[in-house]
This record gives structure tokens, C-alpha cells and sequence, in this order.
């Protein structure tokens, strides 16, 4: 998890310390989260307020994309080089709109479980 959330910052951030004020935490709880390896409920709810597009299973997990909307990119950029018909990329894009909204819906369901979980300790 250490090396992903070091490519996002390197991605997305100039440096740690802008992550860090824009999550409003010092840079030394950033840099304690970055040593440990692990990230508490409450950080993931700040990460996903500052990138909402962050694609939490990449991060998490390894898998997928790392945006949630990196696949539609592609798709844009094909269609603009001319691969496939346009019924072709209109499914694609649909699929894409279908991911792309699981995807929010997992988030959303993530931040309110951590949120009723915060709320009941």
C-alpha cells in the first residue's frame, strides 16, 4: 500500500507535505502512515474528500485502475484515433458509466460505514 499511495502523492502532489495540508494532517502523520504501511478509516475518508476520482481497491488492494475514470480516458482517446464504430465505443462508454458509478457507490458506502462506525464509538 506504501508504493501506491507514494505514486499518487508523486502523481497528483507535489510533494508530501501539500498532501498532508490538504488531508489537514502535519507531514509527520503523513509520514507515520507512509512508514507504517497502513491507513486508518478516518485517513481513507480524507484521501477520498481530497481525490474523490481515487479508485479505493487500487490503493487498498492492487487492483483496477487508479482513477476511477481512467478507463474512460481511454476510451476517449481511442475513439479520437479512429478505433471502432460508434454503436462499438457507445456499449463501451455505457459499460464504462455503469463501472464508473459502481464505483461511487462503493466509495459513498465506505465513507458512511466509517462515518456510523466513528459515530457509534
Amino acid at each position: 500500500m506504501t508504493d501506491r499511495l507514494l505514486e499518487l502523492i508523486e502523481d497528483r502532489f507535489k510533494t508530501q507535505k501539500q498532501l498532508a495540508d490538504q488531508l489537514g494532517v502535519t507531514r509527520q502523520s503523513l509520514n507515520t502512515v507512509i512508514k507504517n504501511g497502513s491507513f486508518s478509516m478516518d485517513f481513507l475518508i480524507r484521501l477520498y474528500h481530497v481525490v474523490p476520482d481515487l479508485n479505493l481497491n487500487w490503493l487498498i488492494l492492487g487492483k483496477g485502475d487508479k482513477f476511477v475514470n481512467e478507463n474512460h480516458y481511454n476510451l476517449a482517446n481511442e475513439a479520437s484515433a479512429g478505433y471502432g464504430s460508434s454503436k462499438v465505443l457507445a456499449k463501451e462508454l455505457k459499460d464504462e458509466i455503469i463501472f464508473l458509478r459502481d464505483q461511487v457507490s462503493f466509495m459513498q458506502k465506505l465513507v458512511l460505514d466509517a462515518s456510523e462506525s466513528k459515530e457509534a464509538k
